[in-house]
């Protein structure tokens, strides 16, 4: 599963949507959670946005903290 981190106000989320639109419409499973409306961040310890972290299991095994490219966001959920 793969957990990303956002809020509305957030520039470099806002600047990630088209990739993140194309990445899912390619098939890869992003879960979104926006930090104004849910604590899940807090459970994660999340304390900038954007955040990826990637667990497999219910355990976090992968975390990027920032924008990525697209390619970096396919690598990092492979």
């Amino acid at each position: 599963m793969i957990y990303r981190f956002t809020s509305p106000t957030c520039i470099p989320c806002k600047a990630m949507r088209p990739i993140l639109d194309r990445a899912i419409a390619e098939g890869y499973h992003i879960e979104t959670s926006d930090i104004t409306e849910t604590n899940l961040y807090e459970e994660y310890g999340v304390t900038s946005v954007p955040t990826f972290i990637r667990t497999e299991n219910g355990h976090e095994i992968n975390r990027h903290v920032g924008a990525m490219t697209y390619n970096e966001l396919i690598d990092f959920c492979s």
